[in-house]
């Protein structure tokens, strides 16, 4: 959780800086396509990319309970809150 507010406040202070330019779109989609991409979904393909491919990670496992067997799930898990901090709630306070 701790990891999701963090980024959500970073892409939202981002976004409200750059109002309504390319910086401000990019990083309200990145926020977005976090909250709509369910975790299911995309815990897969990042195993797919950073274990398999890339090999950064390990597959799967606690193993010794380190960063690189932390750091695919706790992201995956945090994806699903980044874009609640990062847009305001009500459309008049986009005005």
């Amino acid at each position: 959780m701790l990891l999701a507010v963090i980024e959500g406040i970073l892409l939202g202070t981002i976004s409200a800086l750059n109002r309504n330019t390319t910086t401000d779109y990019l990083t309200m989609t990145i926020a977005m396509f976090g909250v709509s991409i369910p975790n299911f979904v995309l815990a897969p393909f990042l195993i797919l990319f950073f274990a398999i491919w890339v090999d950064w990670f390990p597959a799967g496992g606690w193993g010794d309970g380190g960063f690189l067997n932390l750091a695919l799930p706790v992201f995956t898990l945090g994806t699903a809150y980044i874009g609640s901090p990062g847009r305001p709630p009500c459309s008049w306070l986009n005005d």
